[in-house]
């Protein structure tokens, strides 16, 4: 091990090097604390051995120095040589960042034994430095991983062309989002790197577009793969679930969206783990673009808003089962009709449970309320409305929840 000796007295410098160089260790000499500075910052020296009392830079100060230095990274080890001995004094040494003390005249041998009792906290610093590195290599990796799979998960967003699911955005959402005739926006913020919320708005086919919006059970990676596999299993133009083959023109059936719901559920119900208690709430909806005819089915979800036109509001709910829970459970369907300058708004239950400092939720009330406020505005205005009162509400804009919502607006 180096150990660099700092003292203004040649004579108690030799002393030491012959001392320390005899029991193996490598000495650099200073003369004064500022060549002591220069070699710790061109040298990697883990010790220091130095007088209190020095011209220029004291020995306290050169400890100061080397303790307020953030170009330093590694921990040095750090003896006071001197001749003072009151209890003040040695408070004022260890404030400043001392580690030991040897009085002088020293002796060799407690010398040695201070040595190597600062050789062994050096060597766990560095053991310790080194396990540091080692996790924070792997969390700088695991970070990069999480990232990527947030930015995968967020490919699976609605897209301006619905046949293909790409990442387009942000957070916060554009406002020229269209399918057929109706536009639509969302917000999306993961209450962690990765969600639990997914949704869609996609052609099923010329005249039919379907949306849902699946809240599952849970929070980081188990609930994020969950609303992955669940995004693979509902791409319009694969998906056993959504359609179903038939002989005759046009060879396909749309499945209503109870049938959709129940299928998931028995899917689910008979899949999953009993020890995983994985689950999720889902809304679902189809919307005839020719009549405005509007299917809807829920699943233990919080229930459809509808801004009319004329400034009435329709709310669509049906208490009921999340998928995943029950395999016998019942999934009503609701019909209604949009017409033009109608609002859609469907949403995550994290929305109206955000809590604010004293503990009280959002409520649908004041979510009510809020889409109210704000429904003569365009879809892109009305979801920075919300998310600027969601973030008022709650004081800060890390959620601990997944806060979802998907707006549709008929033109």
């Amino acid at each position: 091990m180096n150990i660099l000796v700092v003292d203004d007295e040649s004579s108690i410098r030799k002393l030491l090097v012959a001392i320390l160089t005899k029991s193996g260790y490598t000495v650099i000499e200073a003369e004064d604390g500022n060549k002591a500075l220069e070699i710790l910052k061109s040298q990697k020296i883990h010790f220091v051995i130095s007088d209190w009392v020095m011209f220029g830079i004291t020995g306290i100060e050169l400890c100061q120095k080397i303790r307020n230095d953030n170009t330093i990274k590694h921990y040095i080890y750090f003896i006071l040589l001197t001749s003072k001995n009151n209890k003040e004094e040695l408070i004022q040494g260890m404030d400043a960042g001392a580690d030991d003390f040897i009085v002088k005249p020293f002796n060799s041998q407690e010398l040695k034994v201070r040595i190597r009792a600062g050789e062994r906290i050096v060597k766990q610093e560095i053991e310790l430095t080194e396990r540091n590195k080692k996790l924070s290599d792997a969390y700088e990796t695991m970070q990069k991983d999480l990232n990527a799979a947030a930015e995968l998960q967020k490919s699976f967003l609605p897209n301006k062309d619905v046949s293909v699911n790409v990442l387009h955005k942000s957070i916060l959402p554009n406002s020229d989002l269209s399918i057929n005739n109706i536009n639509f926006d969302w917000l999306f913020i993961p209450s962690q790197f990765l969600a639990g919320d997914v949704f869609n708005i996609f052609r099923l086919d010329e005249h039919h577009v379907g949306l849902y919006l699946i809240d599952i059970a849970g929070h980081g990676i188990s609930a994020s793969l969950m609303s992955v596999t669940l995004s693979r299993m509902l791409i319009p133009f694969q998906s056993n679930f959504l359609k179903k083959s038939t002989k005759i023109t046009p060879f396909y059936e749309i499945k209503s969206p109870s049938k959709v719901i129940s299928e998931l559920n028995s899917y689910f119900s008979d899949d999953l783990d009993p020890n995983s208690m994985q689950y999720f709430t889902m809304i679902y909806m189809i919307i005839d673009t020719r009549t405005g005819k509007t299917k809807l089915s829920q699943a233990g979800h919080p229930p459809c808003i509808v801004l009319r036109k004329s400034g009435d509001i329709s709310v669509f709910d049906r208490p009921s089962f999340p998928v995943g829970l029950i395999n016998t459970a019942d999934y009503e369907e609701q019909e209604f009709v949009l017409e033009k300058g109608d609002k859609v708004v469907i949403y995550s239950d994290g929305i109206v449970e955000c809590a604010n400092d004293k503990d009280e939720l959002y409520e649908e009330e004041r979510f009510t309320k809020c889409l109210i406020d704000s429904k003569d505005k365009s879809l892109d205005d009305m979801i920075k409305y919300l998310k600027n009162e969601l973030t008022k509400w709650h004081g800060k804009e890390d959620f601990e929840d997944d806060l979802s919502l998907l707006a549709i607006e008929i033109l």
